[in-house]
């Protein structure tokens, strides 16, 4: 049987399970010349992997939706 240690997602909170010699997804961001890493669930992941390859389409989702929430159609 597989040993499995737990992983809380850094974005959205969720604990997930995966192999203990595995290491789950990560992001890197570069903030003040200091790297810093999140970990992230299969979920996260994918919505931002989602994101980084059709940014320009929720970039105009999100004017859209700006342009409706404030009235300036």
């Amino acid at each position: 049987m597989t040993e499995l240690k737990v992983i809380e997602c850094d974005r959205c909170g969720k604990e997930f399970k995966i192999p203990i010699d595995q290491e789950p997804y990560k992001i890197d961001l570069f903030e003040r010349d200091e790297p810093t890493s999140y970990d992230l669930c299969e979920d996260c992941w994918a919505s931002l992997s989602f994101w980084l390859q059709y940014w320009k389409r929720f970039d105009k989702l999100a004017d859209k939706i700006a342009r409706e929430e404030t009235g300036d159609e």
